[in-house]
């Protein structure tokens, strides 16, 4: 079983009462469209799910950066969740999809931690990743509707 599927094994009976998340990952979907499609209280959106083992990079193919640039240009939120070892254990990191496409550079656990809104050692706090997933970001000093209080700092759209 890959790593993503134990992930999404892991989440998926967890995340089933906050909401309707669904795996979408089949040959039937565009290539580069996230793993996850979820509903939390009328709030649509994706989220791609990553794993690494301790000895390998993070990877992030050149469809999933487009996917990303697309989404974001178009004003739309989707997040990565990244499982990877920090620290000699297995964490989670949560990115959110304006700081995606950069990560096609760079296969360096490391640089994929940095570009992460939380970090969670050792055990994730589903109710933190929750909060998150159900956030609708304000993005360049603009105001719009919020689901929750996560701001995160201005940034610029990708190009």
């Amino acid at each position: 079983m890959s790593g993503e599927r134990r992930m999404w094994k892991y989440l998926g009976p967890k995340l089933k009462k906050y909401g309707h998340f669904e795996r979408v990952e089949s040959h039937e979907t565009a290539i580069g469209t996230p793993d996850v499609e979820y509903c939390i209280e009328g709030y649509t959106n994706r989220l791609e799910l990553k794993y690494t083992e301790k000895d390998k990079g993070c990877h992030l193919r050149a469809a999933q950066c487009g996917w990303f640039k697309k989404r974001v240009k178009a004003k739309g939120q989707p997040w990565l969740l990244l499982q990877a070892k920090i620290r000699g254990k297995r964490s989670w990191a949560l990115i959110a999809g304006a700081d995606v496409p950069p990560l096609v550079y760079t296969k360096d656990v490391q640089d994929w931690l940095m570009a992460a809104v939380v970090v969670w050692e050792d055990k994730i706090v589903i109710e933190e990743l929750m909060e998150c997933l159900k956030t609708y970001l304000i993005i360049d000093g603009t105001k719009k509707e919020e689901s929750s209080k996560l701001i995160l700092p201005s940034q610029e759209l990708i190009t």
